[in-house]
């Protein structure tokens, strides 16, 4: 089956580490999948989302501090497929 896969990043400047200025690592990513129904054919759709957080050892090490940023993913539809495990 055909797979579509739409990546979702965060902006330039929204890259960077709030507290300390240094470019956020990608650090996982969360997949959801949809059904995409088009006359004789069925896509999936796959929205990747990377999460970020900073790398320097003074924000991560406090837990307060110890953010991880991602962009805003699209609306979930009402039919889910399957679950990535």
């Amino acid at each position: 089956m055909l797979v579509e896969i739409v990546e979702h990043f965060l902006s330039e400047n929204e890259q960077d580490c709030p507290q300390c200025g240094k470019n956020l690592h990608i650090m996982g990513k969360e997949i959801r999948e949809e059904l995409k129904l088009i006359p004789a054919k069925a896509i999936i759709v796959q929205h990747i989302r990377y999460t970020r957080r900073c790398c320097r050892h003074q924000c991560s090490a406090n837990r307060l501090l110890a953010h991880c940023f991602a962009m805003l993913m699209p609306a979930t539809p009402a039919v889910i497929v399957r679950k990535m495990i």
